[in-house]
């Protein structure tokens, strides 16, 4: 067979580099359409040219040293101006990476690339995948899953990106289709204008590559797939050599089915057979196997394989295996018959008749009455108890025969009631505004001690926060007000330069510093806060202006970050961001997301950065400059009507606000000025607050982690003005969300909102459930709530829950190069999911930045102390709680997870005894078996009602009181069934109990009244299930596997 050579149909290039005719560091345009390049770093020794051989092709190479001194190609603006699509087509090899970069990118404010990744897995390796955004990380589109690309080896690499919506993205390597995407925002035609084009470089990664790129070619259109081989340019005859190796791995083990025998080649040669030994096997692959017993035959296929007028026939010896013998088959098929979960039988068995090799099965029952030989069951009476079974199949080819038995267990049929989901009700309410009843411990009284999930997560975000470059994560700021950007590489993510959420994870990483050092006193964490402080308040000097003066020269139809303002003396006077005050106004014309995003979201980050370094720290500087922010927000804002304001923070994602109203009300109690408690009420949000005062639901729908922030400013307001009303909806919000719209590791939402209430278990879905932002803000919210109640228990109870089971879970242990935090976004609870991890810089998401402050806030909510001087222990985390006030330390010995805690007094001095009244949470799951005793003497047992065990008395130095918390099993139901079954999440004690399994359907847990009958249970760092051979561990302690948090429960 024959076939035309592809190349000559091809378009003619809009661009064509082959480096050739380079003069100096100017590359020569071959297409004739000027579009010269220009090789940037070629003065300093980042880039120089060599002649070199690629795939039997004598070609000139543009070879990018990388690091600092790297240099990289640039090409002229507007070289992807074609309205009908764009091709790119080109030779590469990549020869190391430490980080994140882009093979190619063209644009800025849209962007498209080729990114490679480091692979954890293999240092021979990278991973690569094309994208395309049209405002930073958050408008990406990519692979969904990126594709290995080998070091030190040549590709040559072709992309297509089209001119229609949704577009299609496909990327080639060595003439095949490698993986496509679509997106559904931006295609061909936003590159018209787009400027920052290069290769070894890129807006999304300023780290210049260490990469070898040959004859680069741009195409005004996307080629067709037909097309792609054409422009795989190789010397003919290592072409058909190419074509020929792969034609070789259909013949790598012995043939047991005939072959699949191609007419044409994956690089477009055409391909015709022959047989050389026709008695054995035809021309088209067709063959009879030896009889069982016999050797292998030997064959030969010849290969004629064509491209243009270059011909060459390749020979490939093979073998043909001979017939399994009768007692294979046998075997085989024995071992092919598998009975899920046979310890927990509740319905019949589909038993097959034969095997997939052909073998007749017969089956025969222990208890036919139990049991029959068809596998149709009846199931025992209660009284009866549990039903042993064994089942024999049978199986026979030819004279062959085999047994082998299958040990069941049927379960009875105890004819369960439907479980309920109990209710978690808020404090009550009395009508009048509350007073607050007890404080969180001061966190420099409180460590974290022993081993364990928490204090080694933390020691992980400690020694993240040590690695953290200060001047990468100012490098945007600096760069927005023209100042030096000290040589620092810029941060990846969503804090990429073109990122519109640019600076909010430097607000996060201040908040984190600060509690750094409050729960360690080390001296890193505070001068790094000082250093960042003092270069973000100097920035601040800079703007002037009225703030409410400042207006953007763009339209929300047309708001391309190369027409924001670049003058700081007229962004007003007390603005700091790492962006110019653009996105604001555009928010102020109701300007849409993604053409902008939460630009309040990103400044109060920063400001309860400022905030939480002077509360913790007591930087008066970064009072001063939370102060200018302050008044920056309030002169903005108080010239708009509030209608305006009420329907931009309706906005989805663009009026995301985080919580303004909460950082600005803490400003006011800190400072007085009542112009920043009037500048938190403008952010009040009267569609989703009125509501929530009278008890209604206002949040079905909307984006859960827009909201809960605004809850927890309301909560301050509350504290700033003592109105009831802001009381009552936070605690309406709590109530509603835990009970209706909860999952059993304390996160909430699908794809970032919240949906239906009641309905969990049907929008359960993959990976895109339970931003961990989310939950971080809940916890916030709920630790503030208790401050009122402090004896109402199931406030603490639920914080326990999602501290242990979405928190702690939420960081992978194992540290990678360039990955020592690796912290999720969502935390999956669907069949067969997997947690996803960020990176040190390139994943600087929502859920990274919380993700900073998560593990250093772990003592947060352990001790409070009452208005009375009692103290409440609300968590058994091991940990020392210093008071000063009583002359008293607390030390707590229980390595999480334990089934008892050791509280151990130490008085000032020695003879001392110092009174206290003591409250300890009896936590939701032992309520029944919850116990204390002291110095070995057991106490009295509380009401199965109470959720605090009071002791009040004289403690005298080294007093021990054991506190026993002992396991059980127990389910955590959703409100709503999963094809007609109820579904829940299996717990041991506080504990969520994943099952590692692959599988992505549902699977079905028959379960008995005890549960603990259903288990076996042990313990390795932890507690470990098995139901039959399905293993269940901790949430915290899932990683780098896939796993069930939910399932169906067949209660027999």
């Amino acid at each position: 067979m024959t076939s035309s050579n592809p190349a000559l149909s091809l378009e003619k290039p809009i661009l064509h580099y082959d480096f050739s005719r380079t003069s100096s560091t100017i590359v020569s345009d071959l297409s004739q359409s000027g579009f010269a390049g220009v090789i940037r770093g070629h003065d300093r020794g980042g880039a120089f040219l060599k002649e070199e051989n690629v795939f039997g092709q004598d070609l000139t190479v543009l070879h990018l040293t990388g690091g600092p001194a790297g240099g990289f190609l640039q090409l002229p603006d507007g070289v992807t101006g074609n309205k009908e699509g764009l091709t790119v087509s080109f030779y590469a090899m990549l020869h190391s990476l430490a980080n994140y970069g882009t093979l190619f990118s063209f644009g800025k404010d849209h962007c498209f690339y080729l990114s490679v990744l480091p692979d954890a897995d293999s240092g021979e390796q990278v991973l690569i995948s094309p994208g395309a955004t049209g405002g930073g990380r958050s408008q990406e589109a990519s692979l969904e899953k990126w594709l290995p690309f080998a070091l030190g080896k040549w590709y040559h690499i072709i992309l297509t990106f089209d001119n229609a919506l949704p577009s299609l993205c496909t990327l080639y390597l060595d003439g095949q289709k490698a993986g496509s995407f679509q997106h559904r925002r931006m295609s061909s035609l936003d590159l018209q204008d787009c400027v920052g084009c290069y290769f070894g470089y890129g807006e999304l990664s300023r780290n210049p590559l260490a990469l070898s790129v040959a004859d680069i070619r741009l195409f005004g259109c996307a080629l067709s797939e037909d097309a792609i081989p054409g422009l795989f340019h190789i010397a003919p005859d290592t072409r058909l050599s190419l074509e020929a190796e792969r034609l070789g791995r259909l013949f790598e083990r012995p043939l047991c089915d005939f072959p699949s025998l191609p007419s044409q080649g994956y690089l477009g040669a055409a391909i015709t057979w022959q047989s050389k030994t026709p008695d054995v096997i035809s021309d088209d692959g067709i063959f009879i196997r030896p009889c069982a017993g016999s050797v292998s035959k030997k064959a030969v296929l010849e290969a004629a394989i064509r491209y243009g007028d270059c011909v060459r026939t390749f020979e490939y010896p093979l073998e043909i295996a001979p017939l399994p013998s009768d007692e294979a088959i046998v075997s085989s098929d024995l071992e092919s018959v598998s009975i899920p979960f046979p310890g927990h039988i509740t319905e019949n068995i589909p038993l097959p008749s034969s095997g997939p090799r052909g073998s007749a099965f017969t089956w025969k029952s222990s208890d036919p009455d139990c049991m029959d030989s068809e596998g149709h069951i009846r199931r025992p009476a209660p009284e009866e108890g549990h039903a042993k079974v064994i089942l024999t199949l049978t199986a026979c080819c030819g004279a062959s025969s085999g047994i082998r038995e299958f040990q069941l267990t049927v379960l009875p049929c105890y004819a369960h009631p439907l479980p309920g989901k109990p209710y978690l009700p808020a404090a009550p309410f009395t009508g009048s505004a509350p007073v607050k009843k007890a404080a969180p411990a001061a966190p420099y009284c409180v460590q974290l001690t022993g081993s364990g999930v928490f204090p080694e997560n933390q020691k992980r975000t400690l020694d993240y926060l040590t690695l953290l470059d200060a001047d990468r994560m100012l490098y945007n700021f600096r760069r927005a007000f023209g100042l030096d950007t000290k040589n620092a590489l810029p941060p990846g993510g969503w804090e990429e330069p073109a990122g519109l959420l640019r600076g909010h994870s430097t607000g996060h990483f201040l908040s984190a510093l600060a509690f750094a050092y409050a729960a360690t006193k080390e001296e890193t964490f505070r001068s790094k806060a000082e250093h960042m402080i003092h270069e973000l308040f100097s920035m601040q000097q800079i703007c002037k202006g009225a703030p409410a003066s400042f207006q953007t020269g763009c339209a929300p139809s047309h708001a391309p970050q190369s027409l924001w303002s670049r003058e700081p003396e007229k962004w007003g006077k007390g603005f700091v961001s790492a962006y110019s005050p653009d996105q604001f106004a555009l928010l102020e014309q109701f300007t849409p997301y993604a053409t902008i995003w939460a630009p309040y979201y990103t400044l109060h980050k920063i400001l309860a950065g400022l905030l939480d370094c002077y509360e913790l720290l007591g930087m008066e500087d970064a009072l001063r400059c939370a102060g200018g922010i302050g008044d920056w927000v309030y002169e903005r804002l108080c010239v708009l009507p509030e209608k305006q304001r009420a329907k931009m923070w309706k906005m989805y994602i663009a009026g995301e606000y985080g919580g303004m109203n909460e950082s600005l009300a803490r400003l006011y109690r800190q400072t007085g000025q009542k112009r920043y408690l009037e500048a938190a009420q403008m952010f009040d949000n009267p569609g989703v607050f009125d509501g929530l005062i009278h008890g209604r639901d206002t949040i079905s729908g909307i984006h859960a982690n827009q909201h809960i922030p605004q809850i927890i400013g309301a909560l301050q307001e509350f504290e700033a003005t003592s109105d009831p009303k802001y009381y009552v909806l936070a605690r309406n919000f709590w109530e509603l969300v835990t009970n209706h719209y909860m999952y059993s590791i304390g996160g909430v939402g699908r794809g970032e909102n919240f949906k239906e209430p009641d309905v969990l278990a049907g929008n359960i879905e993959g990976a895109r459930n339970c931003e961990t932002c989310a939950t971080y803000n809940l916890l916030k919210l709920t630790g503030m709530l208790y401050r009122y109640a402090p004896d109402h228990g199931v406030y603490m109870d639920y914080y326990e829950r999602a501290l242990v089971n979405h928190i702690a879970a939420s960081q992978n242990p194992k540290i990678l190069p360039g990955a020592h935090q690796r912290v999720t976004y969502m935390l999956p609870i669907g069949p067969g999911a997997r947690k996803e991890y960020g990176n040190d810089y390139e994943d600087f998401t929502c859920c990274h930045g919380t993700g900073m402050e998560n593990h250093v806030r772990y003592t947060e909510q352990i001790y409070h102390t009452g208005e009375d001087q009692s103290l409440y222990v609300n968590l058994f985390l091991s940990s020392r709680y210093d008071w000063a006030e009583k002359g008293l330390s607390v030390i707590q010995e229980c390595d999480f997870p334990a089934t008892q805690s050791r509280l151990i007094f130490h008085t000032k001095e020695k003879a001392d005894c110092r009174r206290l009244k003591l409250h300890i949470r009896i936590p939701y799951w032992c309520r029944d078996t919850f116990a204390l005793s002291l110095n070995g003497e057991a106490l009295g047992r509380c009401g199965g009602k109470e959720s605090y065990y009071t002791l009040e008395r004289d403690f005298a130095d080294g007093d021990e009181l054991l506190i026993s918390l002992p396991y059980a099993l127990h389910l955590c139901y959703t409100g709503d069934c999963r094809e007609g079954l109820p579904a829940a999440s299996l717990m041991y004690g506080p504990l969520v109990m994943n099952g590692l399994s692959e599988q992505k359907e549902w699977i079905t847990l028959h379960l008995p009244p005890v549960l603990e009958n259903a288990f076996e249970i042990a313990w390795d760092r932890g507690p470990v299930l098995l139901y039959d051979d399905l293993k269940f561990i901790p949430s915290y302690q899932t990683h780098d596997t896939a796993y069930h948090t939910y399932f169906k429960i067949d209660l027999c």
